[in-house]
């Protein structure tokens, strides 16, 4: 499964029951990394997308599949990391007040890179001792 995540600077996901902040051109560049293929959201993340470009699932991470892209804003990763292959991380290099938490362990997805929402439009994808987003850079 690929996981996708939005977080501000500190980590922080959600603020009182719902999401930090939105932006068309995210929701734009997930479709454009999952790129045809399944990409699972929560119900909460669905009106997001156009219904047709996702598949919409009470508990997406258990539903997920190999290779499966899932963005479930809100749901806890928990017992579910172990399913993960790599990770999609969208910072919006914002303070914002925060109540939760991301809590996947990055650090057992090794090297990274940051990418600004509006100013990188590579693939910021982290992977077990792989930074990908440079891999990608390279191949452009």
């Amino acid at each position: 499964m690929i996981a996708i995540f939005t977080v501000d600077n500190a980590g922080g996901i959600f603020f009182n029951g719902r999401r930090q902040s939105r932006d068309s051109v995210v929701t734009s560049r997930i479709l454009a990394l999952a790129d045809g293929e399944r990409l699972i959201v929560s119900p909460y993340t669905a009106p997001l997308f156009d219904t047709d470009a996702v598949r919409v699932e009470k508990e997406p991470y258990r539903k997920a599949k190999e290779g499966d892209f899932v963005f479930a804003e809100g749901e806890p990763l928990g017992k579910w990391e172990k399913k993960v292959t790599s990770i999609y991380l969208f910072r919006w290099n914002r303070d914002y007040p925060h109540d939760r938490m991301l809590d996947a362990d990055l650090g057992a997805f090794c090297k990274h890179r940051q990418s600004r929402l509006r100013e990188d439009l590579r693939k910021p994808r982290l992977e077990a001792g792989v930074d990908v987003g440079a891999e990608a850079a390279r191949a452009q």
